[in-house]
């Protein structure tokens, strides 16, 4: 019996400890296409710009550890940005709603390091959000002050899953509007060929992994 309690033990173990998976993967990055303002400038909140990506949440849901997003690096100054506006909005349309503020996002921190596509990656790390499954638009913005940071741009993938990346800029100071638009809107090239690029990591079904390790244990105990 106590070989038994063990084995159990190590299963239900097993089951707790495992390591985050990537549970969507829009990473691959292309750096020679031209990339998208997607920042948040407390000195000139008139360009605050943000991007959101359709993504999809299989049964089961997930539970989201990291989300990470790729950007350019010209002025080698982004190494110092330590803050990132993160919006997660159910996906109802081509679109997010009207009343998908990305400026009331939750700010979250952020750290920058050199990506493996002659860029940066932007990585909210220790996340602990649950999404049941659907559809959703979620994007994670850098916070960085123009003067002290200057500008970088949100890096492309191909091709594009589901719908075009949305972008917007609430105050219009790009004179694009001010409402939720698709990529095209600021680049031609983009639409229905580049999404913004995106990884997010976790743990897939929380629930039916643990079930999973129960019924591991039961078999043990019938054996």
């Amino acid at each position: 019996m106590a070989r038994l309690l063990i084995a159990a033990l190590a299963v239900c173990t097993v089951v707790s400890v495992a390591s985050a998976d990537v549970l969507w993967d829009q990473g691959d990055v292309l750096s020679d296409v031209n990339a998208l303002v997607d920042q948040e400038f407390a000195d000139f909140p008139d360009f605050s710009s943000y991007m959101v990506m359709d993504v999809v949440v299989p049964a089961g849901g997930w539970n989201i550890e990291e989300v990470t997003t790729y950007f350019t690096n010209q002025t080698f100054a982004w190494y110092g940005v330590t803050d990132a506006r993160l919006n997660i909005f159910d996906k109802t349309g081509a679109l997010p709603a009207a009343g998908d503020d990305p400026t009331t996002g939750t700010s979250v921190g952020v750290s920058v390091t050199d990506s493996a596509f002659g860029g940066l990656e932007v990585v909210a790390a220790g996340l602990d959000i649950d999404l049941a499954a659907g559809e959703y638009w979620i994007g994670l913005t850098p916070i960085a002050d123009f003067a002290a940071f200057g500008q970088e741009f949100h890096q492309a993938v191909t091709p594009v899953v589901g719908e075009d990346t949305a972008w917007r800029n609430p105050l219009g100071g790009f004179g694009y509007g001010t409402d939720w638009q698709t990529t095209a809107a600021i680049s031609t090239d983009w639409v229905g060929v580049y999404d913004a690029a995106i990884e997010i990591a976790g743990t897939p079904e929380p629930a039916s992994l643990m079930l999973l390790g129960l019924g591991a244990v039961a078999v043990i105990r019938r054996r």
